[in-house]
């Protein structure tokens, strides 16, 4: 069987029978399980730690009319429960007690138990303020529209002769960019050890043995990663498609603004990364004939992405346009887990992202013709674990 059909063939095999797997269907079960809980949790949790508005009790006689609304309706940026009270000693006693933060007495006088709170403190004045203002432009025969200049006069108008262009990095594009390269992390891991698994399984049972009579090396490494990438696109838009839907259903989480930029750079690094890094998987594994020997052989391959992950989310989210970064966010090795980052909070030159995404682009050809050489000349080798330079040595076709 010649071409892509074969490795098409593979595909449709590897597709089928794992997504008939009890494993693959009680891991997307989980995904979509995760996908609506997180969404819960992110409504639900706000809630639990928000602090409760302060208490602050009013002496009914002596308070202005009209400072109760204005500590409750939040309109002067914080809000403040009210209690009102008959006499000062009443509020005295509630303050002791602890039963409310503040009290508004006779004056008025504003009192705190024994710390004062300047937030507190800020939002009575105000509240004050407001609510006597009316009468005191009253006395001064003035209304409040000819007082408005007085009260609230219009800012010196600003210029700025040499200005310097400054990267708004939102936090929405911050949250992506976190969650894009912990995501890209989670999914090599996970998917790169499904394909390892799966080439070390065939290679056990001697499957590939049939397999090879009617199809070349290459078509079985190409089918099985494709098929595999596949699934897990399949269960990544599980997810997605899960949390959209406990939003609109839940209807109080809001989705991020997240940037144009952000979005595509993840999208683009996390595909890139993990065609890059399947093959790199697959390689690995026709290396080993014992799943035992399976962990020993992709360790220096995940110590690599750990290890590119830390520097992401500490020097990158630093200093995104440090030196480090810069050379972390271009080698084709790091680029995935570092260029996203770079996008969401630094200013990469054009020419920077151009070249990362050249350079990981021409390194993906190279890996998948190096792991097809190996894959070819391991696959078939039993016993004790094969070594790159002999599997290398002993390749019979090189596609």
């Amino acid at each position: 069987m010649n071409g892509l059909s074969g490795a098409r063939l593979v595909a449709m095999r590897e597709i089928r029978e794992r997504a008939r797997a009890r494993t693959f269907l009680i891991s997307t079960a989980l995904i979509v399980v995760l996908a609506f809980g997180a969404v819960g949790a992110a409504t639900v949790l706000p809630d639990f730690f928000e602090d409760d508005p302060p208490t602050i009790a009013l002496v009914r006689p002596d308070v202005p009319e009209g400072v109760a609304p204005l500590l409750e309706d939040g309109a002067l940026g914080s809000e403040a429960e009210v209690l009102f009270v008959e006499a000062e000693a009443e509020a005295r006693q509630l303050l002791s007690s602890g039963e409310v933060e503040a009290a508004l007495l006779g004056g008025p006088t504003l009192a705190f138990r024994d710390e004062v709170s300047t937030n507190l403190e800020a939002l009575a004045n105000q509240a004050v303020r407001l609510a006597t203002l009316q009468d005191v432009l009253a006395e001064l025969g003035l209304t409040l529209e000819e007082a408005a200049p007085l009260i609230d006069p219009e800012p010196l108008p600003v210029t700025v002769l040499d200005p310097v262009e400054v990267t708004d990095s939102s936090g929405s594009d911050r949250a992506i960019a976190s969650a894009a390269v912990i995501l890209l992390l989670m999914s090599l891991t996970l998917y790169g050890s499904w394909i390892l698994n799966g080439v070390v399984e065939e290679k056990t049972s001697r499957v590939v043995e049939v397999l090879m009579g009617a199809l070349r090396p290459w078509q079985l490494l190409l089918g099985k990663v494709a098929g595999i990438l596949a699934l897990a696109v399949g269960q990544l838009a599980a997810g997605v498609g899960s949390a959209l839907i406990a939003i609109t259903a839940l209807g109080t989480a809001d989705l991020p603004e997240i940037g144009v930029e952000v979005g595509i750079a993840a999208l683009a690094y996390m595909a890139l990364g993990l065609l890059l890094y399947s093959f790199v998987f697959a390689a690995a594994g026709a290396t080993v004939a014992r799943q035992e020997d399976a962990q020993t052989v992709t360790m220096p391959i995940t110590l690599t992405l750990v290890g590119v992950y830390m520097l992401s989310l500490t020097v990158v989210v630093n200093d995104p346009d440090g030196v480090l970064s810069q050379a972390l966010s271009i080698v084709p090795v790091s680029a995935p887990l570092a260029m996203t980052p770079r996008i969401a909070l630094g200013n990469p030159a054009p020419w920077e992202v151009g070249l990362s995404i050249a350079l990981l682009v021409a390194m993906i050809p190279i890996v998948i013709n190096l792991a097809g050489r190996i894959y070819a000349g391991a696959i078939l080798r039993g016993g004790p674990r094969i070594g790159l330079r002999e599997a290398w040595r002993s390749a019979r076709e090189t596609r």
